[in-house]
C-alpha cells in the first residue's frame, strides 16, 4: 500500500515552504470542521476548504475576510473559484518574534501593508 495515501493533505506553512511559498487551487468544497485552535488551545468548529487536487486550507481571518471581498460572503458560491494561497513573513509587534501567516494573494484588506500585527 502506497502510505502517502494516508498523509494529510493540507496547506499549512511548511507545505507552503515546500512549494516555494505559494499554493494556487480550485475550489471545490466549503464546509465546517472541529479543529484544533492552538491559540485558544481548544477544539473549535473552523471553515475548511477543500480543493479539487483534493488539498484542503483552514483559513485564518485575514484569508476569511480577502475570500469574502471576492467572492462574496456565501461560501457555497467559491465553488469552482481558483484562489492562491501564499506564506509571508513578518515580524509580531509586540514581541518582536518573526513568523509567517498565510494570505490569499492578491488582496490584503484593510490591514495592507500590517500583515501580522497582533490583534
Amino acid at each position: 500500500m502506497d502510505m502517502r495515501k494516508t498523509l494529510p493533505r493540507q496547506i499549512t506553512n511548511d507545505e507552503l515552504k515546500q512549494r516555494g511559498g505559494s499554493y494556487t487551487g480550485v475550489v471545490c468544497d466549503v464546509g465546517m470542521e472541529e479543529k484544533w485552535n492552538k491559540f485558544a488551545r481548544e477544539k473549535r468548529e473552523q471553515p475548511v476548504i477543500t480543493f479539487t487536487d483534493g488539498y484542503t486550507l483552514v483559513p485564518n481571518m485575514r484569508i476569511r475576510r480577502g475570500l469574502i471581498a471576492k467572492f462574496g460572503s456565501e461560501s457555497d458560491r467559491w465553488c469552482g473559484k481558483q484562489v492562491t494561497v501564499r506564506l509571508q513573513k513578518f515580524s509580531s509587534k509586540s514581541s518582536g518574534e518573526v513568523r509567517f501567516e498565510k494570505f490569499l494573494d492578491g488582496w490584503h484588506g484593510p490591514e495592507e501593508g500590517h500583515a501580522g500585527e497582533d490583534a
